[in-house]
């Protein structure tokens, strides 16, 4: 049998930050807010489900900026895996409209504010910022790039919310709907292609990047209760969510209960908030 030469990309996008509870736009600013308490809590948690799904990472990347660095750090430890930074899979940059709230930005920069929730994809955000064409070209340069680094194998990804829609734009071909929580999981594959770099960029590939499992989210009240550590998601006594185990639902890619840690539904929601940071 000749061995697989797709990368797995474990796509995660980073623990909260004050500015995610204030609802500001992060952007791309540096080196950008750290992890709250509860990032730090969300990012241990998910630690403990990576470890129950993947014995082993064969290279860990993260975007460059400080969000995104601290979560990549605390996942990788436990495989004694160095994070590498990239800066091609930072979050879009926002312009005029970086380090504002949402309720300050239309009022401070209406332009600005007007072109983010513009029809069109190819307008760029006045002050720097990217238009969405412009970040859908560069994580998806970002993840070929790595995967011709390291084909056939599995890769570990820290990204951000509006990066990560971007990628499903890229892979699926039309915007996903629904919120990519923090700390949420989402698996790629990509297939070796014989395009040149900038044809790859043009087409975006929606048949080399497959995407697999949409927003695993932490979510639910995880806060509240212990991981089940005896039946991963199997079903068991040990966890004790009933009819809300993960093997009770549809979806063949749960592996944790929905009572103690995740649930693999998206969850459906309209803001735009994470598509920015």
């Amino acid at each position: 049998m000749v061995p697989s030469v797709r990368t797995e990309f474990v796509l995660i996008r980073h623990g909260e930050t004050d500015w995610n509870k204030e609802r500001r736009l992060q952007g791309q600013e540096k080196p950008g807010p750290p992890l709250n308490k509860l990032g730090f809590q969300q990012t241990e948690m998910l630690s403990r489900v990576l470890l129950q799904r993947y014995d082993h990472f064969d290279a860990v990347f993260s975007s460059d900026l400080l969000r995104t660095v601290q979560t990549a750090q605390a996942l990788a430890a436990p495989y004694q895996a160095q994070v590498h930074e990239h800066p091609g899979l930072r979050e879009r940059h926002m312009g005029l409209l970086q380090g504002l709230t949402y309720a300050e930005a239309p009022v401070k920069q209406p332009m600005a504010w007007a072109t983010l929730y513009s029809d069109g994809s190819s307008t760029r955000i006045p002050g720097g910022g990217e238009s969405l064409d412009d970040l859908q070209e560069r994580i998806t340069a970002a993840l070929l790039e790595i995967a011709s680094w390291h084909p056939g194998k599995r890769v570990l990804v820290v990204s951000h919310g509006g990066a990560l829609h971007a990628v499903h734009r890229a892979a699926r071909g039309f915007e996903a709907k629904g919120k990519v929580m923090n700390c949420s999981i989402s698996v790629l594959l990509v297939e070796p292609t014989q395009l040149t770099p900038k044809q790859q960029q043009r087409v975006l590939l929606p048949r080399q990047l497959s995407a697999l499992h949409e927003a695993m989210h932490l979510h639910g009240s995880w806060r509240t209760r212990p991981a089940c550590h005896q039946c991963g998601g199997g079903g068991c006594s040990g966890c004790g969510a009933g009819s809300n185990c993960c093997s009770s639902r549809s979806s063949s890619s749960s592996s944790l209960c929905k009572e103690d840690a995740s649930a693999v539904v998206m969850d459906v929601d309209d803001s735009e908030e994470e598509k920015n940071s």
